[in-house]
């Protein structure tokens, strides 16, 4: 009896060290972007903190990063789908279109995707009703549409306008709404000169088309190659007398003129609130699709002034940050 007591006993502790290292197990995180911010990756990570999750306790986080090479989102979205992920974050449009070819149960985590419905990544923004949820932005051609308002604004001379934007990514909402964004600029007396690229080294000559096109200044459009070549662009601009402007703070990275949107950090911290969620038992397909939860006006007076540019002062006190 006490040697079945014994084998009794020794089982049972076996089967609870098991289920407690099966609960101590980590969740495994993906993260697919173009390419990696050290700047910006803390806010993610420190966002899964917020909510208990910490890496190298109960998480493992796997990223992956395209360093200015779109065509391998491809490959990195199933090379994150073969190390089985419990969820994978997608920083852009075209890193949420690979995960989708690549898989369609492992949880997605859009972030900063313009129109999630008409790109096919979700049926409504109420219930996704797939494997995808996540962030969106204001949506595609419209946040065009009010940074030519704002430019017209900070820039009241102003009458040609340069388009910053990359034709090589099929979703890009330039090309298709090229007409709306042409009606909205004639509405607000600006020529617009189109500056497409699709490769890096696209990018000189086009910004010296804007300043060859008497162009006062260049909005770029947001886009993974774009965001990683944002000092270069800004630079070059700055040098060739042109101010640019884009739609998140990130992006001027210390010399554009001005951004209006949601910042990176923000939409990193709450991808960690749906990771949270999801990896708690929370489904995608029921889970609505948010737009971020702040848009701001963010001014560079440093670049403004190295352009011997003037401010109006009713632009200045819109603001919410001044950079000097």
């Amino acid at each position: 009896m006490k040697r079945r007591e014994f084998i009794a006993g020794t089982a049972a502790l076996l089967v609870s060290s098991r289920r407690s290292w099966a609960q101590e197990t980590p969740r495994r995180i993906g993260f697919l972007g173009g390419r990696f911010d050290a700047a910006l990756w803390p806010s993610f990570l420190d966002g899964l903190r917020e909510h208990g999750w910490k890496e190298g306790h109960n998480i493992v986080v796997e990223g992956r990063w395209t360093e200015g090479r779109p065509e391998r989102y491809v490959e990195l979205a199933s090379e994150l789908v073969s190390l089985k992920m419990d969820v994978i974050v997608a920083s852009a449009p075209p890193a949420v279109q690979a995960l989708q070819q690549a898989t369609g149960t492992i949880p997605i985590v859009m972030i900063a995707v313009a129109d999630p419905v008409k790109t096919g990544f979700a049926k409504s923004l109420a219930e996704p009703g797939g494997n995808i949820t996540g962030i969106t932005s204001l949506a595609g051609p419209s946040i065009i549409f009010k940074l030519l308002e704002l430019t017209k604004d900070a820039l009241p001379s102003a009458k040609i306008v340069g388009i910053l934007f990359n034709e090589g990514n099929p979703l890009n909402y330039v090309t298709a709404a090229a007409s709306q964004i042409l009606a909205a600029a004639k509405s607000l007396e600006l020529e617009l000169l189109w500056l497409p690229i699709r490769t890096a080294d696209d990018l000189e000559p086009s910004l010296s088309m804007a300043q060859q096109g008497g162009a006062n200044a260049i909005i770029g459009s947001g886009d993974p190659l774009l965001f990683a070549e944002r000092e270069f662009i800004n630079d070059t601009a700055e040098r060739n007398g042109v101010p640019t402007i884009w739609s998140a703070r990130e992006y001027l990275s210390g010399r554009g003129l001005f951004s209006y949107g949601p910042t990176f950090r923000g939409m990193l911290r709450q991808a960690a609130v749906y990771v949270d969620r999801i990896l708690r038992g929370d489904k995608p397909a029921t889970m609505p699709v948010e737009q971020p939860t702040r848009y701001d006006l963010v001014l560079n007076l440093k670049t403004a002034k190295a352009l011997g540019l003037t401010i109006p002062a009713a632009f200045l006190s819109r603001a919410d940050e001044v950079i000097e």
